[in-house]
């Protein structure tokens, strides 16, 4: 489950709601906690704003403040907790979307209303109104005041895929950011890889930068070297830092793994999303981001001193696997079939290690066809068939089943489309 900001899904009792509601009494409740001069200042005329009500009313939501004993909430229930809005701003109050503002909560409300990820939730027909919303949300931050700005990076840093330490107010300046906040023990960090990545091909020739923020769970992740090691073993390209004293994770307000923090050129945070399966919210963050600050001017797409890990050390460069994940063997043929992972392919040697052939590009996606154009994706587990004389692989980033067919030299999908 992924959550967006400090907001937290929470199963409450039921409440009662007008009988046009009753339906989702049940239903799961965000509750934002606010302190009282800001429940006492915003939340009460924003619950009364004709749009504001509209916008929650077309998302099925109910709005209700509610005053406690040691605090107060601000009630939003909806049918489904990941149908309401809460994917723009940052620590403070909603998040940093300006809830004084109702224009402004009522642009953020509104983009919300398209809720998006890489899986179901979202529909590519929505992405022009997201994006148009998401600028009128970036424009209205702009001219805050207050807006949470991003500190400098600490001096002394360990820094991975470049040549120097990055400063955020020379290197960074102009350019649209995403720092990504993880670990690499998190399976759920892990997770986020991927669709960095494809935020990374997608921008490549813009000024869009991703920047990896370690922050160690445990005290054996602080190790540069083992830090470094899950950067070649996942194919990371982006610079990293190894912040082991979590002091961006604690100015920035951080709570949990993995947390993507999308930066706007001037330094100030638009967005903070908790968790995976926020690829479409980026990209279209992203987007409205690059839109906005053309217009500005403020875009600056000045090179950055990279220097990846992969080049750094000669023994990669001239070793044949990378990170080889499982092994099959024929004995009646001779031949150890090995997934080499991260160079998502499958190679075949001799039982004595000598080289065979290899099946697949070496360049990572999901395509069928003949063992030099056929893509796997991280493949991991293999199973030989020796009655078919047939090759079956676990390809792990894809989702998917593939089996080689040895005799023919063709590769085709069994199961599995891509996605999960």
């Amino acid at each position: 489950m992924s959550t967006i900001g400090i907001v937290q899904p929470v199963v409450r009792p039921a409440y009662k709601f007008s009988s046009d509601r009753r339906g989702v009494s049940r239903a799961a409740a965000i509750s934002l906690r606010l302190s009282r001069n800001d429940l006492r200042r915003n939340a009460k005329q924003l619950h009364q704003r004709t749009t504001f009500s509209k916008l929650l009313s077309a998302s099925g939501c109910v709005c209700q403040a509610e005053d406690y004993a040691d605090n107060s909430t601000y009630q939003l229930v909806a049918p489904s907790s990941r149908d309401l809005f809460g994917h723009v701003g940052r620590r403070g109050v909603l998040q940093g979307a300006a809830i004084g503002g109702s224009q402004l909560l009522a642009s953020a409300a509104q983009a919300s209303l398209f809720p998006g990820a890489t899986n179901s939730r979202s529909k590519p027909e929505d992405t022009p109104d997201r994006v148009a919303a998401y600028k009128r949300f970036i424009a209205q931050l702009e001219r805050r005041e207050n807006t949470k700005m991003v500190p400098e990076f600490p001096r002394g840093l360990p820094w991975l895929n470049v040549a120097r330490p990055l400063k955020m107010t020379e290197d960074l300046r102009g350019r649209v950011v995403v720092l990504d906040f993880w670990t690499y023990c998190c399976i759920n960090c892990m997770h986020v890889l991927p669709d960095l990545a494809a935020i990374e091909r997608k921008y490549d020739a813009q000024p869009v930068t991703v920047v990896g923020v370690h922050s160690a769970k445990f005290s054996n992740e602080k190790d540069s070297d083992a830090i470094r090691s899950a950067v070649l073993r996942y194919g990371v390209e982006h610079p990293v830092v190894n912040d082991g004293e979590m002091s961006m994770w604690r100015a920035l307000g951080v709570q949990s793994w993995p947390t993507l923090m999308v930066v706007a050129p001037t330094g100030k945070v638009i967005a903070t999303l908790m968790g995976e399966g926020h690829r479409q919210d980026i990209d279209d963050i992203v987007a409205a981001a690059l839109e906005f600050y053309s217009e500005t001017g403020d875009l600056l797409n000045k090179p950055l001193p990279v220097a990846p890990e992969r080049e750094k050390d000669p023994r990669i460069a001239t070793s044949p696997l990378k990170f080889p994940g499982k092994v099959a063997t024929d004995l009646a043929g001779g031949r150890l079939f090995i997934s080499d992972s991260s160079q998502h392919r499958i190679v075949a040697t001799t039982l004595h290690g000598e080289f065979l052939f290899q099946v697949g590009s070496s360049q990572p996606g999901l395509a069928d066809g003949a063992f030099n154009a056929a893509q796997f994706n991280s493949p991991q587990g293999l199973a030989y068939d020796h009655a078919r004389d047939e090759l079956y692989v676990a390809d792990l980033e894809s989702h998917a089943i593939r089996r080689i067919d040895l005799g023919t030299g063709m590769v085709t999908t069994v199961a599995g489309n891509g996605y999960k």
